[in-house]
């Protein structure tokens, strides 16, 4: 996973990495990787597919956003809208 703050507090692209590295290492083990993107009004993540990914292991875009929520409250980037940007051949 990568991660980066565009236009943000010092730290929010750390805390957002760290919140969310468990949900980074599940798509790794199913050959994907997830990059992360704050700015100031959303956290941005960015799934795409590594040689021989596997399509059926790839959750729908609505159950990685409630994830992503979870994972994300309490800190510092909670309720910040959460914008998934899935490979196009992804089903939906």
């Amino acid at each position: 996973m990568t991660q980066q703050s565009e236009h943000d507090a010092a730290g929010a692209g750390d805390a957002a990495a760290d919140a969310l590295a468990g949900i980074a290492t599940a798509f790794a083990a199913d050959n994907y990787r997830m990059d992360v993107v704050t700015t100031a009004g959303n956290v941005r993540l960015t799934v795409r597919p590594g040689p021989g990914a596997c399509g059926e292991c790839l959750i729908p875009a609505s159950q990685l956003r409630a994830m992503a929520a979870s994972a994300l409250a309490g800190g510092p980037l909670a309720g910040r809208d959460i914008v998934v940007d899935y490979p196009p051949e992804a089903q939906q």
